[in-house]
């Protein structure tokens, strides 16, 4: 057994491995292929040794195949026997000299390894096995010891702490055996540690990405990864990630085989209702444990909940397997129809009390709606259907990549859903323009009632960030005269008719239209739909009231996962606490909020917080940072312009900062 490279991550495991040897009488070390069983047992050996005091001996049964383990184990031990009689010599042997038996790699012989590691427990009694397999021996007294991939470091952590991490430690070391000018520095960490986070900090695929490196470097390496391309550490020889991984799959039977080239359509962790969801015509739960029991998924608990894992190297083998069956068209067709099927659900679940759950659902399958909207690409149809129930989805923000592949629907197919979907996307990330055109050719197209409701809004959104309220408010009142669209969607109409009315500095009327879109979502139990009217009657408000009933409107958002409605809300409650010079409080909503709207591609919340920003930046005596943001936001396209006081404030900000720095120096920052 092979320690002639450095042990690096593993400290606390040894620790535990060599105690659980010293306390129970068998100890299974599972784990994928490649995770590094069979180091951590080489490791234990001379430890087990010295704290036991026994001798150790090693079977390394990789090379044995069926019927021959009880043979090998003789060898090992040092016994001649023929293969019916050296179970019973091994046995024999450990009963009169006890030590410690270890079976590395039992996985391909399981039955057998497990009868004689079982026999060895329940005959010697001061005997021990130590056991390395992708599946436990199961035994009624085993111990298992689940070995994962080395930790890899966080993608925002600091170049300084990236190199602490045990995957990146390791790269670093087998990259320096093979050329040793080669060192981690402040210049390169972070492409080394984006590295390890795309190979999950699986030890063998580390080993094989630095023989790489040391040929290619680490930028070229790093963007094959990118693209998926795991050809680029396959050596189709024994220790290649292609032989470890196929090593498995082998011993699956074709269910678990076929399952396992089926999950690969999920773009992240899952969990089982996932799994039982899209697989309508069997029952998965056994097969799904039969993966597990392998090491070809990995589980991890979520809350009460679990969810499952696949390494990025095995979903690279499953995938080619799905390929290679010339089944993968149709799995990411039935994928498409799954995502589509209940985000139309979860939009219907947001309008009523549900929309709890529904919000928690919908965050969890971000990236399954990313991916179906990508793949449904080439069926226009499917992908209108799916990206209007993801609009439908009332006040869930979805990420920027839904947002753009939705935009792009109007590019592919002139369907009233396709371009209601893509006015709404294009409208929320500031493109009012062409929002607005595609909205109204939406309405031409004769819509259904939820298109309809979709192009409406969007209108009614991009009428508002142009300071059009007038055609804003006709938009709103159209559609709270909807009598065949869901009564949540009405409410928060009547809270945005409430916005206009403020905007247009009367507050009595923005009032009264807060107060029904509360009774609505009251009515209809949506609590995202009430939070959003409590944002608009803390719009309405004014003074330190406003503040109080904007934070109010932003911590019931955050309570249902309504963050776009948090966004919005902590965006007014800035500009309040700015503008009743409550600057502490201020400043600290100002880094959150710039992250939350950037992250999200929320462009007109982004520019609106960066204006208010401005204000407070000039009031504590910062003219010029604060002049570069308003010339920032003016000149930004997705930024709408001031409207109502807004254009009042800002104009005499601008000539206040004028006066304080000079035309030339504004000039100079413009």
């Amino acid at each position: 057994m092979d320690t002639s490279t450095a042990f690096v991550g593993r400290d606390a495991t040894l620790t535990e491995l060599v105690d659980a040897v010293t306390s129970c009488r068998l100890v299974t070390v599972t784990g994928v292929g490649g995770v590094g069983k069979t180091r951590l047992a080489a490791e234990a050996v001379p430890l087990i040794t010295e704290r036991l005091g026994t001798p150790v001996a090693v079977v390394q049964l990789a090379p044995v195949p069926a019927g021959r383990v009880d043979t090998a184990a003789a060898t090992a031990l040092g016994l001649h026997r023929p293969a019916g009689t050296a179970r019973a010599a091994v046995v024999e042997h450990l009963r009169v000299s006890p030590g410690v038996l270890v079976l590395d790699n039992c996985e391909h012989v399981l039955p057998e390894a497990s009868a004689l590691a079982a026999a060895v427990v329940t005959r010697c009694p001061s005997a021990r096995v130590l056991a390395t397999s992708r599946h436990r021996l199961g035994t009624p007294s085993e111990r298992l010891l689940p070995l994962e991939p080395l930790p890899t470091p966080d993608a925002a952590a600091a170049p300084d702490r990236m190199d602490l991490a045990a995957s990146v430690r390791v790269l670093g070391d087998r990259v320096r055996r093979l050329r040793p000018s080669f060192g981690l520095t402040g210049d390169n960490v972070a492409v080394a540690a984006d590295i390890c986070r795309r190979l999950d900090g699986l030890p063998l695929a580390l080993e094989l990405a630095a023989s790489r490196i040391a040929v290619l470097g680490l930028e070229p390496v790093r963007d094959r990864l990118a693209a998926e391309d795991l050809a680029l550490l396959d050596e189709h020889g024994p220790g290649g990630l292609h032989s470890v991984i196929d090593w498995s799959y082998r011993l699956l039977t074709p269910a678990q085989r076929d399952l396992l080239s089926l999950l690969t359509v999920f773009p992240a962790d899952f969990d089982p209702a996932m799994v039982e969801e899209l697989v309508t015509d069997r029952p998965a739960t056994e097969d799904l444990a039969a993966l597990v029991e392998s090491s070809l998924l990995a589980t991890h608990p979520a809350g009460r909940d679990v969810r499952y894992r696949m390494l990025a190297v095995v979903r690279a083998f499953a995938a080619a397997r799905l390929r290679e069956t010339g089944a993968e068209n149709q799995a990411r067709r039935a994928y498409v129809r799954w995502v589509r099927r209940w985000t139309e659900q979860g939009a219907t679940d947001c309008t009523g009390p549900a929309g709890v759950a529904a919000f928690a659902l919908l965050d969890r399958r971000r990236a399954d709606i990313e991916q179906a909207l990508r793949w449904a690409a080439e069926d226009p149809l499917e992908a209108a259907r799916l990206a209007t129930a993801v609009q439908l989805c009332q006040h869930w923000q979805p990420g920027a990549e839904t947002m753009a592949l939705t935009a792009e629907l109007a590019d592919r197919s002139n369907s009233a859903p396709a371009l209601a979907a893509a006015a709404f996307a294009l409208t929320n990330t500031g493109d009012t323009t062409r929002g607005r055109d595609l909205a109204t050719a939406a309405l031409a197209a004769g819509p259904a009632p939820r298109e309809r409701y979709l192009a409406r809004l969007s209108l009614g959104i991009a009428a508002m960030y142009r300071g059009d309220h007038d055609d804003s408010a006709a938009h709103w009142r159209a559609i709270t005269g909807m009598n065949d669209i869901a009564p949540a969607y009405r409410a928060s109409a009547h809270s945005s008719l409430s916005l206009t009315c403020c905007y247009r500095g009367d507050l009595p009327a923005a009032r009264r239209e807060a107060e029904l879109g509360v009774l609505g979502a009251e009515t209809c139990g949506a609590t995202a739909v009430r939070a959003f009217a409590l944002y608009a009657l803390g719009e309405a408000e004014t003074g330190t009231r406003k503040a109080k009933l904007l934070a109010a409107a932003a911590d019931k958002a955050d309570l249902v996962g309504a963050t776009h409605v948090a966004q919005v809300a902590r965006v007014a409650r800035l500009a309040a606490l700015v503008r009743t010079d409550q600057h502490s409080e201020a400043l600290e909503l100002v880094p959150p909020l710039l992250d939350g709207t950037h992250r999200a591609g929320a462009w007109p919340q982004l520019w609106t917080t960066i204006r208010i920003f401005a204000e407070l930046l000039a009031a504590r005596d910062h003219p010029h940072e604060a002049a570069l943001l308003l010339t920032a936001a003016d000149a930004a396209e997705t930024a709408p312009p001031p409207t109502g006081p807004d254009i009042t404030r800002y104009t005499t900000l601008k000539t206040t900062l004028r006066t304080h720095l000079g035309e030339e120096t504004l000039t100079g920052i413009a």
